[in-house]
Formats: structure tokens, C-alpha cells, sequence
């Protein structure tokens, strides 16, 4: 699973709805790891959380001029482990969709997206508004 935020603590947006779908699919059975960017550098590139393994692959974007390395360092960290997964599960359709197609494009795994609600704050309006 790739997303933008993925806390330990839940909370009520997307990295609830991540947090969540993570748990259940473990609960039914099945391995799950998690992809998302660090906010802190003293942050570990990997922690287990609900007996979830989360991988930190790079330091998040704070601005946009820095959303290009972002891209590049989740795309990196993508192609080197892609092959290990048999899907990659991304839970937007933003920059980090970008990282898991460029990235998978070498092994092959599948690549499947949640595009997110409606209306100006959606996911369909971000591609029309970003360069």
C-alpha cells in the first residue's frame, strides 16, 4: 500500500481510511506493507505498527518545488522492491500514483488506485489544476 500519510493513531481522513484498510487485510489474512514518505528526518525508514510493516522511503514534499524529489524517491524505492509484492495498492491519485506506475514499470506488478471524492478538493480536479 502507498500513501501520503500513514499514522499510528488513525485520526478521520485519507490516513484513517489507509490505517484501517491496512488492518483488515491483515486481520483476513493477508501480508501487508505500507510505502509513505517521512515528515521528521529523525523518523526510522521502518517501524511495524499494528503489526504493519511501514516503510518511510524518503522525506516528504513540504513545498512544491521539493515535489519533484519526492516523486523521484518514492519512484526509486518502488522499482527496488516492486517485485516482492504482488500488487501495489495506492490510496490517492496524485503524486504518489506517479512513484508506484514509474516505479512498477520494471517488475510488472500491478498497479491499483483509489481515486478520491468529489468535487473541487478531488483527486480528477488536482490532475486539472497541476502542472
Amino acid at each position: 500500500m502507498v500513501g501520503r500519510r500513514f499514522w499510528p493513531h488513525g485520526g478521520w481522513d485519507s490516513a484513517c481510511a489507509l490505517l484501517n484498510q491496512a488492518v483488515e487485510l491483515r486481520r483476513r489474512g493477508m501480508h501487508v506493507e505500507v510505502l509513505t514518505p517521512k515528515y521528521e528526518t529523525i523518523w526510522p525508514d521502518r517501524t511495524s505498527i499494528r503489526e504493519i510493516t511501514v516503510h518511510r522511503g524518503c522525506l516528504a514534499a513540504k513545498r512544491e518545488w521539493s515535489m519533484g524529489k519526492y516523486i523521484r524517491g518514492m519512484t526509486a524505492w518502488v522499482a527496488r522492491h516492486s517485485e516482492s509484492f504482488d500488487l501495489i495498492y495506492v490510496d490517492s491519485c496524485r503524486e504518489e500514483l506517479i512513484a508506484a506506475i514509474e516505479g512498477s514499470d520494471s517488475s510488472g506488478a500491478p498497479v491499483l488506485a483509489r481515486c478520491n471524492s468529489s468535487g473541487t478538493q478531488s483527486d480528477l480536479a488536482w490532475w486539472e489544476t497541476s502542472r
